[in-house]
């Protein structure tokens, strides 16, 4: 199981509103009770949306590990004509719309200013915290 999570219900709202952090829970306990363990449930976490603090990535890589599964930073990469693209164009500081090469989600082109460089590979060091079973 590898559904994609933010922990802010605001912003859950504002990506789709798929799955909230109470069904992500009883999911994952099914999912343990059916026999799967915690290292095989990997939840992916979306990183550098348009307006995303560091802290809310914080805030959803802790969630998942109490929750009993596996983060995955997955970096938002901004496509043309999706909800999104607006705020990623008006936040980014590259030409996002005039050069394609500047979606690349390995740039995190949409990144807030509290989501330094250092304090990312602190965030992708996180979700390598091992796991209890």
């Amino acid at each position: 199981m590898s559904p994609s999570i933010v922990t802010d219900p605001i912003r859950q709202k504002d990506t789709g509103g798929k799955v909230n952090n109470n069904e992500l829970v009883e999911a994952i306990g099914h999912l343990k009770r059916a026999g799967y363990r915690s290292q095989d449930i990997g939840i992916y976490i979306l990183c550098g949306l348009p307006g995303q603090p560091a802290d809310e990535v914080k805030e959803s890589i802790r969630h998942v590990q109490a929750s009993g599964a596996r983060p995955i930073l997955a970096e938002y990469s901004p496509i043309p004509g999706t909800d999104l693209w607006r705020a990623a164009v008006a936040c980014s500081p590259y030409p996002i719309a005039e050069e394609p090469l500047f979606q690349n989600n390995t740039l995190l082109p949409c990144k807030s200013a509290s989501l330094t460089d250092p304090l990312y590979q602190s965030l992708k060091r996180m979700t390598r915290i091992p796991l209890r079973p």
